[in-house]
């Protein structure tokens, strides 16, 4: 084989391989209306997204204030390579109710649901099981972060098709 034709050859190799590492992330930064489930980088289609979908409200409701814990910038793009991510965007604002600490119901309009479940939680890197709630387009620094159970996170990960987290993983 001629010079000529290896350096060609290993030259279109490093350019494949780069395109093919450039589309695999460029999920991490582009947001979709409706249903989004990325894993380790790639979108996921899950079998039922309805179920999805309603499971996710059912934890945005059930830990509204009872698990709020406001903290600041949760890493989702590393939990989109290193976990899963799955973000629901309304056109319309989705009213839930979230029960305060005295029992009364408070309505709340989610614009996007994004959920959080990195395969290994890392505290110092802000990679944990969430559930941030952004309740305006026009004010997106109006998030509440929802510290969500591992056992919901599994339910989650059944309901997209992926392997439940086990205490050793996690």
């Amino acid at each position: 084989m001629s010079h000529s034709t290896l350096t060609a050859i290993i030259i279109t190799t490093l350019c494949f391989a780069a395109a093919l590492f450039g589309l695999s992330y460029a999920c991490v930064f582009t947001e979709l209306d409706g249903l989004s489930v990325i894993s380790h980088g790639m979108y996921v289609a899950p079998p039922n997204e309805t179920a999805l979908i309603e499971q996710l409200e059912q934890y945005t409701e059930e830990d509204g204030y009872r698990n709020f814990v406001g903290i600041g910038g949760v890493n989702v793009a590393d939990c989109k390579r290193e976990g899963v991510v799955i973000t629901m965007r309304y056109t319309t604002p989705k009213q839930l109710n979230w029960t305060e600490q005295d029992g009364t119901k408070k309505p709340i309009f989610a614009e996007r649901i994004t959920v959080t479940i990195p395969d290994q939680p890392d505290s110092g890197r802000k990679l944990s099981y969430y559930i941030i709630v952004q309740t305006s387009k026009k004010r997106p620094d109006l998030q509440a972060y929802l510290q969500m159970p591992r056992e919901q996170a599994n339910k989650l990960r059944e309901l997209i098709g992926k392997k439940p987290i086990t205490t050793t993983q996690a």
